[in-house]
């Protein structure tokens, strides 16, 4: 395949990657905590040789990230929703086991007095734990640093808050976590975040751009693939005109 092949196929790749996250984006712009993904691609030159000839074939290299920018706070007067001002992280523990963070503040307490995220996860105490609320504690309410204090003033235990200044590098495992790439997650507790009673963080997606960006991306890949198409029927001509006998 000549260059211009290659370089129209490796584009189609490159949109075609950046057009599903987009979707994803969009999917989730209703997600509590959601971080939008982005693409991020790099020119890759390979050098090929042919008869002694040494030719530059151009590739796109993916180099996709999570945008960590916060979300805008939303009041919702429930007690068990919070919100986080700050860089830090809520801790989660999902059904296997595995700890990550996340800032999905939309809790609920199930019916053994676990406090648990919107999509079931566990959330974590300052101590790394499942935070548990014990049966008849009433109306709570939640201190700037995680106190939970029940409706008779009793203090029933404390919501992690977590810092994390590698996040960028940790990977989405779904349901608003992000997990470390390798190994066990080592939980380091916030110095300067409060929480917020009462809010969530909605997602930092911002709908109308994804979409501009979705229908820039899909007329991209078009004309990606009409150059493809277009170099290919002129080599398929070309080996036609090389491949009639001479008169």
């Amino acid at each position: 395949m000549d260059n211009i092949g290659y370089i129209s196929l490796s584009a189609a790749a490159m949109l075609e990657r950046t057009l599903d996250v987009t979707a994803n984006n969009l999917a989730n712009a209703n997600s509590g905590g959601f971080r939008a993904s982005r693409n991020a691609f790099e020119e890759l030159l390979a050098d090929t040789r042919r008869a002694g000839d040494r030719e530059n074939v151009s590739y796109a290299l993916d180099r996709s990230y999570v945008d960590m920018s916060a979300g805008p706070l939303e009041e919702t007067g429930n007690p068990l929703d919070l919100a986080i001002r700050g860089s830090a992280w809520f801790g989660y523990q999902g059904a296997d086991g595995t700890v990550g963070l996340g800032r999905d503040g939309r809790f609920a307490v199930d019916q053994e007095g676990m406090l648990r995220t919107s999509a079931g996860l566990a959330v974590l105490d300052a101590g790394g734990g499942p935070v548990m609320i014990p049966p008849g504690s009433g109306d709570i309410s939640v201190a700037a640093d995680g106190t939970i204090v029940s409706e008779g003033g009793e203090v029933v235990g404390q919501i992690g808050l977590f810092d994390e200044p590698r996040i960028a590098a940790w990977l989405p495992a779904g349901d608003g976590m992000f997990v470390p790439p390798q190994g066990a997650a080592e939980l380091a507790a916030s110095i300067d975040s409060t929480m917020i009673q009462g809010f969530t963080e909605g997602s930092n997606v911002n709908p109308v751009l994804e979409m501009t960006r979705m229908i820039d991306v899909q007329r991209a890949y078009d004309r990606s693939m009409t150059v493809a198409n277009g170099a290919d029927e002129l080599r398929k001509q070309t080996l036609a005109r090389l491949g009639k006998p001479s008169t």
